[in-house]
């Protein structure tokens, strides 16, 4: 049996990886326009602003940071989290001196909680 998990396992990591190799072909992050790289686990959101011409992350923030644990209510992986950890993000990128950035959800699904993490108007086109 835990052989077929562990195919089960490797067979969902492999899909995870095609479709971020998909959505990286497209989408660059460049020093005008970073890109903002959104992962959801299921207990925490993390969230990072990355230049990939110079290959450096400019910003970054997840909800397991201990500055950002004490403001949230219940869940480090839910929407309030989400959009926190978006306006945290967004503020540190703007203090790099990023005022725009492209977004990805790093090969995973763009339906609900990571959603909106990159949507706060600091980061919006």
């Amino acid at each position: 049996m835990t052989e077929h998990v562990t195919k089960l396992v490797q067979q969902k990591r492999a899909r995870r990886q095609r479709a971020h190799n998909r959505v990286r072909t497209r989408v660059r992050g460049t020093a005008e326009r970073p890109r903002l790289s959104v992962y959801k686990s299921l207990k925490f959101i993390y969230a990072q602003v990355i230049d990939d011409d110079q290959g450096v992350t400019l910003a970054q923030a997840n909800s397991a940071d201990p500055d950002i644990r004490p403001r949230l209510t219940g869940s480090a992986a839910n929407k309030d989290a989400a959009r926190l950890v978006g306006e945290i993000v967004a503020e540190r990128a703007k203090e790099m001196g990023s005022k725009r950035s492209s977004s990805t959800a790093a090969g995973t699904s763009t339906m609900g909680t990571s959603r909106r993490s990159p949507t706060p108007p600091a980061t919006r086109d």
